[in-house]
């Protein structure tokens, strides 16, 4: 196993993690670190560790698409209101669909605690993964551009308010600035 991966110090290095940053990377990405594959020295904990970071990874994702959604900014300025509410549309429901898909597959180990024992459980855990895994690429591949299209609108709200902000300091240059 990868050591750069196993989670030193038990269950308690999980609460370490730093609330990842979509100005720096994709939520995702950040938690792709924390998909640990099995081996014979893995534990069932170190699952749940997986899907606890996953599901900090979604909850960050949905609290992100709210902060750029409802900031006044863009309220105010997005110049086509009509796609930033498909695009949040969208991503909620997106965050609902893997919400439920992730809880599914947290639902397969759930109650399994200590290390990995037989071989049955051996193979359970390399399928458990496996589905972490590919969880973890689609929610990259289906939310992450969605996001960035969001992002888009955001940023080009954030020009048209410059520029209103810079045509009424303009205007009031003019007039002689009478409310000095």
């Amino acid at each position: 196993m990868n050591n750069s991966h196993n989670r030193q110090g038990g269950k308690n290095k999980q609460r370490n993690i730093q609330e990842p940053s979509f100005k720096q990377t994709p939520v995702a990405a950040a938690a792709k670190s924390y998909v640990v594959k099995p081996t014979e020295t893995t534990t069932w904990e170190q699952l749940k560790d997986t899907y606890d970071a996953l599901a900090l990874a979604i909850v960050s994702f949905a609290h992100e698409v709210n902060n750029v959604s409802q900031h006044p900014t863009v309220m105010k300025y997005c110049q086509d209101k009509h796609e930033l509410a498909i695009i949040v549309n969208s991503l909620k429901r997106d965050i609902s669909t893997f919400t439920t898909e992730l809880v599914g597959i947290r639902d397969l180990h759930k109650h399994m605690t200590g290390e990995i024992r037989t071989e049955e459980d051996l193979i359970k855990s390399f399928n458990i993964y496996d589905n972490y895994t590919t969880y973890n690429q689609r929610f990259t591949a289906v939310l992450v551009p969605t996001f960035q299209k969001l992002t888009e609108l955001a940023t080009e709200a954030e020009r048209c308010r410059a520029e209103a902000m810079g045509n009424e300091q303009a205007t009031n240059s003019t007039s002689g600035d009478d409310d000095e």
